[in-house]
């Protein structure tokens, strides 16, 4: 191809035309930007389906952290929610003043265990380790910033909160009614 233009180029020079041989090196230079401005326009058609490809990735971690944020709080409501009926049982033992038994030893076992919620946040951390600006969505951004860093800690604030203040509550019952024999020999 290149011979091909300098044939061209020699024969238009060789025969004194140099009007013809001015816009023949016009076109040659139109072909050139046309083909780097092709070649730009595939580089950048490239970098968007790049981005693109990032941002479908970050959105499908996004959900799969979710999804997995969402079985643990079923979980740990299932537990909270066994609790509660091991704390009526228990209140209800106590107010009836029912003797010792391992019944009651169980029920105090029970309620003091303790069940939080931890979301799973990777995908958000490599979020914004990347940069917040791959999400081509500002509302949708902006409603993931805010899930993340406001709604979930605020979750798990309230429920380490909640769990802390029973405790305190229970402590007292369990120290009055609740003792380790450690005479009592037990296989595990």
């Amino acid at each position: 191809m290149i011979k091909f233009f300098r044939k061209i180029r020699q024969n238009v020079l060789s025969q004194g035309k140099t009007g013809k041989y001015f816009k023949y090196a016009v076109g040659e230079i139109v072909l050139v930007v046309i083909g780097i401005l092709i070649a730009l326009q595939i580089n950048n058609w490239n970098e968007n389906r790049k981005i693109l490809n990032q941002e479908t990735q970050i959105y499908e971690e996004l959900k799969s952290d979710l999804l997995l944020t969402k079985k643990d709080r079923l979980q740990v409501i299932s537990k909270n929610k066994e609790v509660i009926q091991s704390n009526q049982q228990l209140l209800n033992a106590i107010g009836n003043k029912k003797p010792y038994s391992d019944t009651m030893y169980s029920l105090f076992a029970n309620v003091g265990e303790d069940f939080k919620i931890f979301p799973k946040t990777s995908a958000f951390e490599n979020l914004k380790n990347s940069g917040l600006n791959i999400l081509s969505n500002d509302s949708l951004r902006i409603s993931i910033t805010n899930l993340f860093q406001l709604e979930l800690k605020r979750l798990v604030d309230a429920t380490g909160m909640k769990s802390a203040d029973m405790m305190q509550k229970l402590f007292p019952y369990q120290f009055k009614y609740l003792y380790a024999d450690t005479n009592k020999q037990t296989n595990l």
